[in-house]
């Protein structure tokens, strides 16, 4: 083979690649893009940032892992009636640091097990959450917020830790449940300064 049709190929497989690249990486303008039907299922997917979807009145399921396509992290915000992640969501990674992750149900929000990773994860729920699954965030600061109008229940350990390699304030974490709070495992917010661990409840018990 020549060295012009060996450029030639190298070319090709570049632009190949970068169109593959290209195709993995979802658009979230439209939700479908992300899974159809009802329950709405979403397997592993690398969406482009900023993912700010509103499914309605559909069940939403985060069956694989969603990621969003920024190294650093980026913006990905759901919302729909009911929310259930089974898999795992991140926004960042360690070394280069989280964005932000938003999941919003108007009804039910179950984190059953899996992961949540990013600097700020916060969860909104009309009726009640459950977090059954690994909440924490991604250094060096960052914070866990889960606001539930009815029942809040923390059946896995919230990670909200700051780094110790850097002077930055601790981590937070916030938990709020209209109709009470029951927290079964570890909060913790060690590392930095100034951590904050929030837990209220405007009727029922903590």
């Amino acid at each position: 083979m020549t060295r012009i049709a060996r450029m030639s190929v190298i070319v090709a497989l570049a632009i190949m690649m970068g169109a593959a690249l290209a195709r993995a990486q979802v658009d979230c303008s439209d939700p479908d893009n992300l899974c159809t039907g009802d329950p709405c299922v979403i397997p592993s997917l690398s969406v482009a940032s900023p993912c700010v979807v509103d499914f309605a009145s559909r069940e939403v399921i985060v069956n694989g892992r969603l990621a969003v396509a920024v190294a650093s992290g980026g913006v990905l915000s759901i919302t729909a009636q009911t929310v259930r992640t089974r898999g795992a969501i991140q926004s960042g990674n360690p070394k280069l640091g989280g964005g932000t992750i938003a999941l919003t149900a108007a009804g039910d929000l179950f984190v059953e097990k899996g992961s949540i990773k990013a600097s700020n994860v916060t969860l909104s729920a009309g009726n009640d959450i459950l977090i059954a699954g690994s909440l924490r965030n991604i250094i060096p600061i960052g914070g866990v917020t889960a606001e539930a109008g009815g029942h809040l229940t923390v059946k896995r350990a919230i990670k909200a830790k700051a780094s110790l390699y850097f002077l930055v304030q601790g981590g937070s974490i916030r938990l709020h449940g209209g109709s009470g709070v029951v927290v079964e495992r570890t909060l913790d917010a060690s590392g930095g300064y100034g951590a904050e661990i929030d837990v209220q409840s405007a009727s029922g018990g903590v």
